[in-house]
């Protein structure tokens, strides 16, 4: 037991000042997106990440969607829709990683990290581990990312786990 903890932790990169985040992890989370008139959206799924900057967001409830990037591209698969996006580069959608490296100790728990006009704000469990993200959207709706369950992994999430799977019919959009 003690040496597979030492391993963990040798294991572990060090994104911001105490943000312990390892090399492979998976956590469930929750996702609620409130509008500026007050409205609540709340989607579940799992979340998936490989180093250095491989992740994957699989929405499950209320509709299933994945969305898939490493540092080159992005895709978004919306299987309520049948259709999928694909973007190049990552600026056009929530760099989790880059918010990660540019967190910076606010307070407590709590990190903070500015990354265009967006202000991120990360909190921390006892164990150092990512709990809980929190920042306002392009349309200005305050979106809080909850993360639970989370599992540090010894070896990478299978790739495929990290892909996107979508059937040949779906619309394909390219920007």
């Amino acid at each position: 037991m003690k040496k597979s903890i030492i391993i963990l932790l040798i294991s572990l990169n060090l994104f911001g000042n105490d943000i312990l985040i390892p090399d492979y992890f998976k956590a469930e989370f929750t996702q609620i997106i409130t509008s500026p008139k007050g409205e609540k959206k709340e989607y579940k799924g799992v979340f998936r990440f490989n180093k250095p900057e491989k992740i994957k967001w699989e929405y499950i409830k209320p509709l299933k969607k994945e969305i898939c990037s490493n540092k080159d591209f992005i895709s978004i698969v919306n299987h309520n829709l049948e259709q999928v996006t694909f973007y190049k580069g990552t600026s056009s959608y929530f760099d989790l990683p880059k918010v990660l490296k540019n967190a910076k100790h606010y307070k407590d728990r709590r990190y903070t990290a500015k990354l265009g006009s967006k202000l991120y704000t990360i909190v921390i469990d006892k164990n150092k581990r990512l709990k809980q993200i929190l920042f306002r959207d392009d349309l200005d709706n305050i979106i809080n990312i909850n993360f639970i369950k989370m599992k540090y992994l010894k070896k990478e999430n299978k790739n495929k786990k990290m892909e996107c799977v979508f059937p040949k019919y779906y619309d394909i959009i390219k920007d």
